[in-house]
C-alpha cells in the first residue's frame, strides 16, 4: 500500500473536552508528551510518534472539537492492522 507519489500524514490534531483524561490514555501507548503553547494560543500537549508524525492534543472549544475520531495505533512488535482485535479511541 505504499506509493512513492502518495501523501503521508505528518500532523494529527485532536480537540477534546476531556483533555486531561485523553493524555494518560495515549501515554499508556508509550507516547511522551511535551506541554506547548504557541503565542496567545491554548496550552496543549504534543508527542512525536516513531515515524515522525506529530500528535497534538488540544482543549476543545466552540467550533473546535474532534467528534468521534477512529484511530488505529500500534506499539512496536504489534501485528499489522487488520490482523488483530483492537479498539478505537474516542
Amino acid at each position: 500500500m505504499t506509493d512513492a507519489n502518495s501523501a503521508c500524514v505528518t500532523l494529527l490534531v485532536l480537540y477534546s473536552p476531556r483533555l486531561e483524561e485523553c493524555r494518560p490514555f495515549y501515554q499508556g501507548l508509550g507516547l511522551r508528551f511535551t506541554a506547548e503553547r504557541h503565542g496567545q494560543g491554548p496550552a496543549h500537549h504534543a508527542a512525536v510518534l516513531g515515524d515522525g508524525v506529530v500528535l497534538e492534543l488540544y482543549p476543545a472549544r466552540p467550533g473546535r472539537q474532534t467528534d468521534a475520531p477512529r484511530l488505529g495505533l500500534a506499539r512496536s512488535g504489534c501485528s499489522a492492522p487488520g490482523s488483530w482485535t483492537g479498539w478505537a479511541a474516542r
